[in-house]
């Protein structure tokens, strides 16, 4: 994908013509090394005019996801990583997932911080939430859109919370982060903000988990960072 970028550029963006891009190994590969990992893509197409980019966080979404990307009629990116659980997922009747529309994982009115990540990311967390008996100080989003971003739904969380994290595996320039910290500051976010994601270098060859702790992206290490930021607030 990276090597046809040109061509999605002039082939499919210009022409505005629903073609649907399968895009898997997003995010961290683990043993196939930096010129494997799907890091770079999001911020290239985040960057084209006219494409819906989405990323799923489970089999399950995948299958809606490319349900939705097969009847929109647009430009549409799924991207989906390596691996992950074998969940019968064709089995189910498919959904439609509102283009544009972030999932609410955890709702609470007693929040102080607010996660919104964009792929498989920060799934986990849901679970943490409830491990670490913070689940009534948390609001957790699943931004199955990186582009267009649910837009409302970042003014309204702005408005309740302190600190807001974003979460993905990818570049930071110029990817998810970026774009939600952009919304931030036009709404004049006077909150703290923390973009969580791959720094600007490349990332080596290693188990995923090994290279998810060299940046900071392990779910152990996000456990952390939530518990300090809840304590500051």
């Amino acid at each position: 994908m990276q090597r046809g970028f040109d061509q999605v550029i002039h082939d499919v963006a210009l022409q505005n013509l629903p073609v649907v891009f399968c895009v898997d190994r997003a995010g961290i590969v683990g043993e196939d090394g930096p010129t494997h990992h799907g890091v770079f893509d999001l911020p290239l197409f985040l960057s084209v005019p006219n494409f819906v980019v989405a990323s799923a966080s489970g089999l399950n979404q995948l299958s809606d996801l490319l349900y939705t990307a097969s009847i929109s009629n647009r430009p549409f990116v799924v991207r989906y990583p390596r691996g992950g659980n074998q969940e019968d997922y064709f089995q189910k009747e498919f959904s439609i997932l509102e283009i544009g529309k972030a999932l609410v994982l955890n709702e609470t009115p007693k929040a102080k911080v607010a996660i919104f990540f964009h792929g498989e990311i920060g799934f986990p967390l849901l679970e943490s939430l409830e491990k670490l008996d913070i689940k009534e100080q948390v609001l957790l989003y699943d931004f199955v859109y990186a582009k267009p971003l649910d837009l409302k739904l970042i003014s309204e969380v702005a408005k309740k919370v302190s600190t807001i994290i974003t979460l993905e595996e990818s570049m930071l320039q110029g990817g998810f982060g970026q774009a939600v910290s952009s919304v931030l500051q036009s709404l004049n976010y006077k909150g703290k903000k923390v973009n969580l994601g791959i720094e600007d270098r490349f990332v080596t060859f290693g188990d995923k988990e090994s290279l998810l702790k060299t940046q900071n992206l392990s779910i152990s290490q996000i456990e952390e960072l939530i518990i300090k930021e809840l304590k500051q607030v």
